[in-house]
């Protein structure tokens, strides 16, 4: 009776044992192929269409409208800002690169040179070809989380 009641323990452990790891193992793989999806979808460059902060939609200029976000499958990104120069009305133009991860539904912008704790951490969606990413800040200043959200349309 001993032996049996051992068989069936061993019996059991092994299958709970068994049983986690092959979970994990899945839970780990649908994790791996939803970042890769995102990451899929996500490559490729993309030009603004719209700015809200705090919920109050802003005017682009005809510089700001020219920003682009380009993003490459080996996680590097680019993104080409403009600026409206006062004095000439010529627009400036600035590059920024760095490397991004995605992990779930959060992407983490990693200029060249930031410092680490420095990397930008967005919320971001894709769909019918919009690439939606929502930034929020702490203002010290105001005590207050500040919201911007950017709509970036596939070029």
């Amino acid at each position: 009776m001993k032996n049996l009641l051992k068989m069936a323990f061993i019996a059991a452990a092994i299958f709970v044992t068994s049983c986690g790891k092959s979970d994990d193992q899945t839970n780990n793989q649908t994790n791996n192929q939803t970042n890769n999806n995102n990451n899929n979808n996500l490559v490729g460059s993309w030009i603004i269409e719209s700015e809200t902060e705090n919920g109050i939609a802003k005017v682009l200029n005809e510089c700001e409208k020219k920003n682009t976000y380009t993003f490459t499958a080996d996680n590097k990104y680019s993104l080409v800002s403009y600026d409206k120069n006062p004095a000439n009305n010529q627009c400036k133009e600035n590059l920024e690169e760095g490397t991004y991860t995605i992990t779930g539904k959060q992407i983490v912008l990693t200029e060249k040179g930031d410092r680490i704790g420095e990397a930008d951490e967005a919320t971001f969606s894709i769909a019918n070809n919009k690439l939606t990413l929502t930034f929020e800040d702490f203002n010290q200043s105001s005590s207050a989380t500040e919201t911007t959200v950017y709509i970036y349309k596939r070029k």
